[in-house]
């Protein structure tokens, strides 16, 4: 993987078994390090997904990367689709790596978001129905969906800034171990894994 990323290759690897959301196989079938490990690897995109949707888009980038490799993470859970969860969500800016997935407003609070929770893959699920509790406690949270940081940290300041506004607090949440996204986004409190 590391010599396709500095050969510039476009490899495309594709990994299931993410997370811990199935545990029959184990916990040799449970790859928690793997996502942010792959980060680590200087010019590899990794994407890990939480739906069809972002599958297909992760798919589609993966494919048109003409000097880079690809990492696909993928999960063998049952996951519902994001189209149901969030309905108003923008397909077009999943390419960009992070989008807004939901405001408060989808949550039914009518003020701007007070909060901010980034997720990746399958918990994406778990932070709208986090966004929903809050929303019972008057808390505005905006959900972000960031299925590849790698490809987010590559957008431009005015995108990033519009989709992670400065001075809201923030945390993220991915079954996994990544102890560098922390700081990376700014969190008050370390990104939320095993």
């Amino acid at each position: 993987i590391r010599m396709a990323a500095l050969m510039k290759q476009r490899v495309i690897h594709v990994f299931t078994h993410d997370s811990i959301g199935l545990g029959e196989d184990g916990p040799t079938h449970q790859s928690i390090e793997h996502a942010a490990s792959l980060r680590l690897i200087p010019d590899l995109d990794v994407w890990r997904p939480a739906d069809t949707a972002e599958t297909a888009v992760a798919w589609s980038v993966a494919l048109s990367n003409r000097d880079r490799p690809t990492a696909l993470l993928l999960s063998r859970q049952n996951l519902p689709s994001l189209s149901v969860l969030a309905p108003r969500r923008d397909l077009g800016d999943i390419s960009r790596g992070a989008y807004v997935l939901s405001e408060p407003a989808d949550a039914g609070l009518k003020k701007k978001a007070q909060a901010v929770i980034i997720a990746t893959g399958s918990e994406v699920q778990l932070a709208l129905k986090a966004q929903r509790l809050l929303a019972d406690k008057k808390v505005a949270v905006r959900v972000v969906s960031m299925p590849s940081t790698t490809t987010f940290d590559r957008e431009d300041t005015k995108y990033k800034k519009a989709v992670l506004p400065a001075g809201l607090p923030r945390i993220a949440v991915e079954n996994g171990r990544d102890r560098q996204s922390g700081g990376k986004y700014r969190l008050r409190r370390p990104w939320v894994g095993i």
